[in-house]
C-alpha cells in the first residue's frame, strides 16, 4: 500500500491492506487541516516504510532477515528488547504484527496509525521530541482516525490500558 507519505508492505489481505491505506492517509488530511501545513507530515513513501506483518512467526522472520542486513550497531541498543514486543518504531524500518485475535477486536490500521504519528511527529522534530510527546502524539493520531485508543505503548506487563483512557482522561 503506498500512500502520500508512508509505503506499507503487509500480509494482511486486500481489504484490511486498504483500510491501513485509508487510515493513514485520513491521519494526514487531519493534520494538515489542523495545522494549516503539512510541516508535521515531512515523510514520504521513498523514504519510510512499515512493516505490518501477520502472526509472531512473521515477525520472527523479519527480525532474523533485518539481523543478516544490517550489524548490531546499527539496529540499535534496543534491538534485541524490542523481540517481546508486538510493535518497534524502528528508525530503519518500523515493524509490527497482528494476530487472529487482536484483528478481531481492533482494526488492522490502529498500530499502523500509531506508529505513523510518532515517526510523523519525530521526524518533524529532527528526532528531538521528547518520548513522552511521541507516545501521546501517537495516541492522538490513533484516536482522530478510529475515535478511540486501541494500540498502547505498555511500558509494564502489570499496568496494560483498559478500555477508552483518551474518554477517562
Amino acid at each position: 500500500v503506498v500512500t502520500r507519505h508512508a509505503t506499507v508492505h503487509t500480509q494482511l489481505p486486500t481489504k484490511q491492506a486498504k483500510e491501513v491505506g485509508t487510515a493513514l492517509e485520513s491521519l494526514t488530511l487531519h493534520l494538515k487541516k489542523l495545522t494549516s501545513s503539512l510541516g508535521i507530515t515531512p515523510t514520504r513513501p521513498d523514504q519510510f516504510e512499515l512493516m505490518v506483518l501477520v502472526e509472531k512467526p512473521s515477525w520472527e522472520a523479519f527480525r532474523k532477515v533485518m539481523e543478516l542486513l544490517h550489524k548490531p550497531r546499527q539496529l540499535g541498543e534496543a534491538w534485541f528488547s524490542a523481540q517481546r514486543l508486538n510493535s518497534y518504531d524502528h528508525f530503519i524500518t518500523p515493524h509490527l504484527y497482528e494476530t487472529k485475535e487482536t484483528l478481531r477486536t481492533r482494526p488492522p490500521s490502529c498500530g499502523a496509525t500509531f506508529i505513523v504519528a510518532r515517526r510523523q511527529l519525530s521526524m518533524a522534530t529532527g528526532w528531538h521530541a521528547p518520548l513522552w510527546l511521541s507516545e501521546g502524539f501517537a495516541a492522538y493520531g490513533d484516536y482522530i482516525v478510529h475515535g478511540m485508543n486501541r494500540w498502547y505503548s505498555t511500558y509494564s506487563g502489570e499496568q496494560v490500558p483498559v478500555g477508552d483512557w483518551m474518554v477517562q482522561a
